[in-house]
């Protein structure tokens, strides 16, 4: 499969905050990997843009785009002078921890009922 990636749209920042329930600033800026046929097959979208880090936001359509999204991404934040990404998860988003943990993110911190009663938020980083 040959990805080609592009900067998101508006048409993409929809389709993210509909399938993330994630809510963009003004700031946020995203890379669209798209399949042979058109098709989204993911993005990365960042956000909370400080001089060495960024907040890292994911959504999937196939597993199978994430390889060559995250070096796309990677290869994006270190032009910017990035160096450290992080994720702030709900606890019981098991499938974006596990997916955080096999990215090779660490548990930082949690704020215990931090997302809601029960439920923990919690913060992933990892330096690229």
């Amino acid at each position: 499969m040959t990805l080609k990636m592009r900067k998101a749209n508006l048409s993409d920042l929809d389709w993210f905050t509909k399938l993330t329930s994630y809510y963009t600033t003004d700031n946020f800026v995203g890379i669209v990997a798209l399949l042979d046929d058109g098709a989204r097959g993911g993005m990365m979208g960042m956000d909370f843009w400080t001089p060495k880090s960024v907040q890292l936001h994911i959504a999937l359509n196939t597993m199978e785009a994430l390889p060559d999204l995250w070096r796309e991404t990677v290869s994006f934040l270190r032009s910017k002078g990035r160096n450290l990404v992080y994720c702030v998860t709900p606890s019981d988003h098991l499938p974006s921890i596990g997916l955080q943990r096999a990215a090779g993110f660490r548990e930082t911190y949690r704020l215990v009922d931090g997302w809601d009663h029960g439920v923990d938020m919690v913060l992933s980083e990892r330096r690229i």
